[in-house]
This record gives structure tokens, sequence and C-alpha cells, in this order.
């Protein structure tokens, strides 16, 4: 019996290559994103100001992000990809890397935990 063939132990490094890629795109396309935004409300700045217009406050001040549906959200769906992949390496024959999907998985529980802690803030009158 041979070893395993040049193609097959591609397939490992590949893999892994593009599970690193995978945030690393994330953040430059939210990083581009956000350049954007900051682009447009200057030109928009620029354009009130070259018409002597006031330039409103809400425009000069950045609003810090309060935790909420988005919490919510992005921790529902980091469970849903950590039970997902833990449920796909157990239908391996060898499941070995079973451990990659608590990555997710509890990471997904601290965003539910913080989503929560932030709601009974909010209830309580309590901000901070």
């Amino acid at each position: 019996m041979h070893g395993p063939t040049p193609l097959q132990m591609l397939v490992p490094v590949l893999g892994t290559i593009a599970l690193l890629l995978v945030p690393l795109a994330i953040v430059v396309l939210t990083l581009k994103h956000r350049r954007g935004l900051t682009e447009m409300k200057l030109k928009a700045m620029l354009d009130l100001a070259g018409r002597g217009a006031p330039v409103p406050f809400e425009l000069l001040i950045e609003r810090p992000r309060k935790p909420g549906i988005a919490d919510l959200r992005t921790g529902m769906v980091l469970v849903a990809t950590g039970i997902g992949a833990l449920l796909f390496a157990f239908t391996l024959p060898e499941h070995p890397a079973w451990g990659i999907g608590l990555l997710p998985l509890c990471a997904g529980l601290g965003f539910l935990v913080t989503w929560k802690i932030g709601r009974a803030g909010d209830a309580s009158g309590n901000h901070g």
C-alpha cells in the first residue's frame, strides 16, 4: 500500500488556508464598508460647508454601538455554525477534529449571554 498522493496531501493544506482566509476577508470587507460610510459622511459635510449651510452635529459624532439585536443574531448564527460543524465532524468515519465546532459554539453562547445581560440592564434602568 502506497502513501497518500500529492493531491491528497494538498487538500488539508488548502482547506486550512481557506479557513484562515475567511475571517481575514470578513475583516477587510467590514473595514472597507466602514471607510465608505466615513467617506460619504465627509463628502456630505464638505458639501454642506461649501454651500455655507450649517453642518448637523449628528454628522460629527460617532455613536457607540449598543448591544442589541445584533448580538442576538450573531450569537444565533455562531451557535448554529458550531452545532453544524460538530454534527459534520461526528458524521465522519474518524472525527478527531470535532473540537473545531466548539469555537463558534462557545463564541455564539458568549454573544447570547451578552445580549441577555444587555436586555436585563436595559430593563432595570442600568446603563453602565
